[in-house]
C-alpha cells in the first residue's frame, strides 16, 4: 500500500466512522481478532498434527513413521514456536525506586487512579525530551510489561503542573475512563508494529510464515485503526485537561514545542561544538541543561519556532494531530479575539528552581542528574574522541589546502574538500563562495550542489531549490533529504500546494527505496544477472577475505539486474560450502555460514550472500555462466582462467 493509497483509504474510513460508528468499531474488532486467530490457527494446527501422528504411531506400533514424519514435524513445531517467541527489547533508562523519589511515584499513582489506568511495572528516567507509557510484549501478542519512561530534559523544561498534565496525557492512552475498547486497540496497534519489526530482524527458518502474514496484516490494521488512534490522541488530551485543566495543558503543549526546538537546535549543538577543543565530553551536562531550560527564552527564536509549529496542518504521516488543532480542541484559542491567546510567548515563564525535576525528584534531583550525566559521558565517549581527532585532522588538511591554493590552482576535488571542510568547521555561510567556486569548474558536482542547496534553503533563499534539484537529478541518495528541506522551506513561505508536491515526491521515493530494498534482498533462478563490473583488485580483496573460511569451496560474485533503482548496484556473493559426509542439519549450518561471511566481509555497496549448494543448483548454473563470476576456488585459491573455465 503506497502512502497515497493509505491516505485515500484513511479518508474513506474517517467518513465511514463518522456515519457508521458502530459498524466501524465492529470491523476494527474483527480485524484485531483476526491477528489472534491466525497465530492460534498455526499453533493449534501444529498441535493437532503432532497428536494425530502420535496416535497413528501408537496404533501402528512402528518407528518408521517417527523417523519419516515425527521428527521433521517436531522440528518444524519447535522452529515455529521459537520464531513466535520473539524477544522485544525493553526501553533503556535509569530505573527509579520509590524510596528515592517518593513524590514522583505518588503523582504517578494519583494520575493513574484518577484515570483508572493500569499500573506500571517500571519507571525509567531517560535522556529524551519526551515521556511515554510503553507496553512491551512478553512474546508475540501474549502478555506485556508496562514501562513509564520520563525524559530528564523534559522534567527540567516544565513546571510541576505542566509535568502532571503530561503524565495525564500518557496515562490517558491506557485509561479505562475513555473506554477499554480504544485502549485495547491502542495497545494492539503498537504491538503489531513492534512484532513485524522484530520478526523481520529474525533470521531463523520458520519466521517467514508470520512475516508474510504480518506484512499484509499490519499495514491494513494500521490503516483501519488510524482513525481510532487519532481520536485516541484527542481523548488523551482530554484526560490531561481533566487532570490539570485545559489551559495548563495548552500551555504545556506550547512549552514542549518551543523548548523541544531549543534542546535540538540550540542546547545540544552548543554541547557538541565543544568537541573541537575538548578531547573529553563535558562533565555535568544535565546540570547545564537544567539552567538552560529553566532560563528566560530568546524571544526571536522562540516566536519563530512557535509560529512554524502552529502553521503545520494535521496530516496522515502521524496519528498525532497538529499543535493548532490540539489547541483548538482544548478551547485554548479565542477565535473572536483573533486567535491571540497563544499568539505571545507569555505562557512560557522562566522556571528558575521551580522545575518539575526539582519538585518531583526532590533531594535526589542533583544525584540523579549527575548519574545521568555520567551515563551520557560514557555513551558518547568513543564517538567524542573519534570526532575530536577527526576535527584536528580536518583542520590540518584545511590549512594545507589553503596554503596550496595560494601557490597554485586546486583540482576540482580539492576545491570540494576545502569547501566541505570549511562548512563543517566554520559554518555554511563561510563556505558559500567556496562552493560556488567548485560549481564554476564542475556545474554538475553532486556534493557541491547538495551542500550549497541546503545552506541556501536554511537561509530562506529560493535559489537553493535549483541546487538541490541538480543534486537529485544525479544521485538518488540526495532525493529524501532534499525533498524534506524544500518541503519545509515552502511551508515557511506559505506555498502549501507546492510543498505538497515535494511531500508526494518524498513519499514516492521512500516507496521506491523500499521496493529496491526488497528486490535486492532476495534472489532466485528467475532473476537476471550480469558481470559485477568491478576492478579485479576489488574482487581479489573480497576473495582474500572469504578465503579465511575453511568450509568455503567456491565463491562467485555477480550483479543482479534490478528494475528499481538500477543505477544502485545490487551484488550477489554466491558461496559453495564443503559439507561433511554426515551432517544432521546441513541447511541450518548453511544459514549460519552465510551469516558469518556477511558479518565478517567488507563489500562494495549492497551485497547479498547466498548459498549455492544442492538446493540451488539451477541458480548456481545460471551464475556460473556469467563472465568473471568465479572469484575463488579452494583448489586454486584465486580466480584464474583455468578456475573460471572449470567452474563454467
Amino acid at each position: 500500500m503506497t502512502q497515497e493509497q493509505f491516505e485515500g483509504f484513511v479518508r474513506r474510513l474517517e467518513a465511514y466512522a463518522r456515519e457508521h460508528p458502530g459498524s466501524y468499531a465492529l470491523r476494527v474488532t474483527l480485524l484485531a481478532a483476526l491477528g489472534y486467530f491466525y497465530i492460534g490457527f498455526i499453533l493449534l494446527g501444529l498441535l493437532a498434527a503432532n497428536v494425530a501422528l502420535a496416535y497413528v504411531m501408537i496404533r501402528a506400533r512402528t518407528v518408521i513413521l517417527l523417523v519419516q514424519f515425527g521428527l521433521p514435524l517436531l522440528a518444524l513445531t519447535g522452529t515455529i514456536l521459537r520464531a513466535l517467541w520473539v524477544k522485544f527489547p525493553e526501553p533503556q533508562g535509569l530505573r527509579l525506586g520509590r524510596d528515592a523519589v517518593v513524590r514522583l511515584f505518588d503523582v504517578v499513582e494519583e494520575i493513574r487512579r484518577l484515570l483508572r489506568a493500569p499500573p506500571v511495572n517500571v519507571i525509567l528516567l531517560t535522556h529524551d525530551f519526551n515521556a511515554g507509557v510503553a507496553d512491551v510484549p512478553r512474546t508475540a501478542l501474549l502478555g506485556s510489561k508496562r514501562f513509564l519512561a520520563i525524559g530528564l530534559p523534559l522534567m527540567q523544561a516544565l513546571g510541576p503542573p505542566q509535568f502532571r498534565a503530561v503524565l495525564a496525557h500518557e496515562f490517558g492512552h491506557v485509561s479505562a475512563s475513555h473506554g477499554r475498547f480504544s485502549s485495547w486497540i491502542y495497545r494492539i496497534r503498537q504491538t503489531w508494529g513492534q512484532l513485524l519489526t522484530r520478526l523481520e530482524a529474525e533470521k531463523r527458518w520458520g519466521v517467514g510464515i508470520f512475516v508474510r502474514f504480518a506484512k499484509w496484516y499490519a499495514p491494513l490494521f494500521n490503516a483501519y485503526t488510524f482513525v481510532l488512534a487519532r481520536a485516541h490522541e484527542y481523548e488523551a488530551d482530554r484526560s490531561a485537561a481533566e487532570a490539570a485543566g485545559a489551559r495548563v495543558f495548552g500551555e504545556t503543549l506550547v512549552t514542549m514545542t518551543v523548548k523541544g526546538r531549543l534542546v535540538s537546535e540550540s542546547f545540544w549543538p552548543s554541547i557538541f561544538k565543544q568537541v573541537e577543543q575538548a578531547p573529553q565530553p563535558p562533565v555535568g551536562v544535565y546540570q547545564v541543561s537544567q539552567q538552560a531550560l529553566a532560563a528566560p527564552l530568546e524571544q526571536k527564536d522562540a516566536q519563530k519556532w512557535l509560529e512554524a509549529a502552529l502553521s503545520v496542518p494535521t496530516g496522515y504521516s502521524d496519528t498525532h494531530p497538529a499543535l493548532f488543532d490540539r489547541l483548538i480542541a482544548l478551547g485554548c484559542f479565542d477565535q473572536e479575539a483573533g486567535g491571540k491567546f497563544f499568539g505571545s510567548l507569555a505562557v512560557i515563564a522562566p522556571l528558575g528552581e521551580e522545575t518539575a525535576a526539582r519538585y518531583y525528584l526532590g533531594a535526589a534531583c542533583d544525584a540523579l542528574s549527575a548519574q545521568m550525566s555520567e551515563a551520557w559521558q560514557k555513551h558518547v565517549a568513543e564517538n567524542w574522541h573519534a570526532r575530536h581527532d577527526y576535527v584536528h585532522g580536518v583542520r590540518r588538511g584545511l590549512q594545507e589546502l589553503e596554503e596550496k591554493s595560494q601557490a597554485q590552482s586546486l583540482e576540482v576535488e580539492e576545491k570540494w574538500t576545502r569547501a566541505r571542510w570549511t562548512a563543517e568547521l566554520e559554518g555554511g555561510e563561510v563556505a558559500v563562495p567556496l562552493l560556488r567556486e567548485v560549481l564554476e569548474s564542475a556545474p554538475e558536482h553532486v556534493g557541491a550542489n547538495y551542500l550549497l542547496g541546503q545552506i541556501l534553503i536554511a537561509q530562506n533563499d529560493a535559489a537553493g531549490i535549483d541546487r538541490l534539484e541538480a543534486a537529485m537529478a544525479r544521485d538518488p541518495d540526495a532525493v529524501l533529504p532534499s525533498c524534506q528541506a524544500i518541503y519545509w522551506y515552502l511551508r515557511r513561505q506559505g506555498q502549501d500546494e507546492r510543498a505538497r508536491q515535494y511531500e508526494s515526491r518524498l513519499l514516492g521515493h521512500q516507496e521506491l527505496l523500499e521496493r529496491a530494498r526488497e528486490e535486492s534482498s532476495r534472489v532466485s533462478a528467475k532473476d537476471k544477472f550480469a558481470p559485477h563490473g568491478l576492478p579485479r583488485e576489488q574482487t581479489e580483496v573480497i576473495a582474500q577475505q572469504v578465503a579465511h573460511f575453511p568450509e568455503l569451496e567456491r565463491a562467485y560474485f555477480v550483479r543482479k539486474q534490478t528494475r528499481n533503482l538500477p543505477e544502485k548496484p545490487a551484488y550477489i556473493l554466491g558461496v559453495v560450502r564443503r559439507r561433511r559426509w554426515i551432517e544432521i542439519s546441513p541447511a541450518v549450518r548453511d544459514r549460519q555460514f552465510v551469516q558469518e561471511i556477511a558479518a565478517n566481509t567488507s563489500f562494495p555497496g549492497h551485497t547479498l550472500v547466498i548459498i549455492l549448494n544442492r538446493g540451488n543448483r539451477k541458480l548456481r548454473r545460471k551464475i556460473e555462466r556469467i563472465t568473471g563470476a568465479a572469484i575463488y576456488d579452494v583448489r586454486s585459491k584465486i580466480p584464474t582462467a583455468t578456475a573460471v573455465s572449470r567452474a563454467g
